[in-house]
């Protein structure tokens, strides 16, 4: 009913690495029961033309050859294509849709396939069959035309296999080596799987994901059970321990599936990550991306901006520059993406500057007297601070002000000055009665630097702003002023040394 134009198949596959050729020969080995695979690809001594050109095509050897018991389990599916495959219902294994060998025969001059069930050769576009059988495993031999380039590449790619621990893999006499393995962890992702019947579905399973070091500096890799898909720019080998869903050719995954597997590998080794690579296009990928874990974006923000960090507070502009001040990162906006702040608020690893170093704390008014708490004892002392502040307010800031005494422990500063209500609030359960009674010179300096602080907050209500510095300057100098104006304007505030 049907015929395969055997060139056609060639040329459809003619761009891919030749690589991709010994790949699906060892694929077939390694899933079957063996303990050993052997792949040799080799020159063929041929003399050659002295006007040939260097890049001219060289005919080469291609052996593939395993140690499984069986072989073979049907000798006919080595020329048929798309046979139903016995591993189709097992994702664990890598072949699904029965064409590597086709593949490989397309691009060779002529093959042989010997087996446990038989053998079978292929020459000028024809079939033979021979009985002639191996013990145990398959040996696939052809010949095929490469050029020096091609033959150089393949003999790379081949070496990026990750061979199974338990199966010993030699290319050309030399036993393939594997990468420095990082970690393991267990996901779900995307897979295809038989139906019963023959079809082939998509579904979701879970499965193990082998992080490794590439060799040499080579390229980072999708790989499926050791044999590799394709580049990711990355920074590690992801090797899927299923079945991966590829393309026809089988050579590139979907975008959507390289995210998915980005964001699990950046969830489950961000331990492994260093302040480079949270800076890269995969890892800020991953931190893109709702599925993004709590403990991943976090560790990734302790790399990027530090574990002392808060985010720029439009409310408090004082605040951020406290939170500098104290050595905080302040992260602006433009920073992380729509997603990553959702993904650091949701995980609380960043805080607003508002928060972790406030500085405009709320007027007195908003803080009144909890229902049911006894009013404030105002001391003798404490009154003698008041009349003060009301012989000396209208000298310093033109107006006279009010005087409020507070307790609150669980509010963080000593005093604060409203500009809007003109009252001024000494935190007297933080500052404590001597603070009050001190009547030495020392006592009396703590009181007006309070004082003096406070009011400056008449002009400017940033402290990280050059107005609010000159405020300082400004009333210390009134106040200076007016104690050589007014001999009694100190009266009773400093009794002793």
């Amino acid at each position: 009913m049907f015929r395969v134009d055997v060139r056609g198949l060639r040329r459809k596959f003619a761009h891919r690495p030749k690589s991709f050729l010994v790949h699906e020969l060892y694929q077939n080995a390694v899933d079957e029961d063996v303990t050993m695979v052997r792949m040799t690809l080799e020159r063929i001594a041929a003399e050659t033309k002295a006007e040939a050109a260097p890049d001219a095509p060289v005919l080469v050897r291609l052996v593939v050859e395993d140690d499984s018991p069986e072989g073979f389990k049907d000798l006919s599916h080595s020329y048929t294509m798309y046979a139903d495959s016995s591993k189709l219902d097992n994702p664990e294994q890598r072949g699904i849709w029965n064409l590597g060998e086709k593949l490989v025969l397309a691009f060779c001059e002529e093959a042989r396939i010997t087996t446990t069930k038989g053998t079978v050769r292929f020459r000028d576009g024809r079939r033979f069959h021979e009985d002639v059988r191996s013990e145990r495993g398959t040996t696939f031999e052809g010949t095929l035309w490469m050029r020096p380039a091609e033959l150089e590449e393949c003999a790379s790619g081949v070496g990026q296999l990750i061979p199974p621990g338990d199966i010993a893999v030699f290319f050309n006499g030399v036993r393939l080596v594997v990468p420095p393995f990082l970690h393991e962890f267990t996901t779900t992702l995307p897979t295809t799987l038989g139906d019963g019947e023959g079809a082939i579905r998509r579904t979701r399973r879970k499965t193990a994901v082998r992080i490794y070091e590439p060799l040499n500096g080579g390229p980072a890799m999708i790989f499926e059970m050791g044999i590799p898909v394709v580049e990711t720019g990355d920074k590690w080998h992801y090797d899927v321990q299923q079945r991966v869903p590829l393309n026809m050719q089988r050579d590139n995954v979907t975008p959507a599936y390289l995210q998915e597997l980005r964001v699990a590998v950046f969830n489950h080794c961000h331990h492994l990550l260093g302040e480079d690579d949270v800076k890269s296009d995969w890892s800020r990928a991953a931190s893109n991306d709702k599925r993004c874990a709590p403990e991943a974006i976090t560790r990734a923000l302790d790399l990027r901006f530090g574990t002392k960090r808060v985010s720029y507070d439009v409310r408090d502009p004082e605040a951020n520059k406290k939170a500098m001040a104290e050595g905080y990162t302040v992260v602006h906006g433009g920073a992380m993406s729509k997603t990553e702040w959702a993904n650091a608020r949701q995980a609380q690893a960043i805080q607003p500057a508002g928060k972790v170093t406030p500085s405009n704390w709320p007027e007195p008014a908003a803080m009144p007297v909890k229902e049911g708490e006894a009013p404030f004892q105002v001391s003798p002392a404490m009154q003698a601070v008041e009349a003060y502040v009301h012989r000396i307010a209208a000298g310093l800031i033109d107006h006279d002000v009010n005087v409020r005494f507070v307790s609150k422990p669980d509010w963080p500063v000593l005093a604060t000055f409203g500009r809007e209500s003109a009252e001024l609030t000494f935190n007297a359960g933080t500052l404590g009665e001597r603070f009050f009674a001190d009547r030495t010179w020392a006592g009396f300096q703590e009181i007006n630097e309070l004082i003096l602080h406070e009011f400056a907050h008449e002009y400017a209500s940033d402290h990280f702003t050059r107005e609010f510095y000159d405020s300082v300057g400004r009333i210390g100098a009134r106040l200076v002023n007016l104690g050589l104006q007014s001999p009694g304007l100190f009266a009773g505030m400093v009794t002793a040394r």
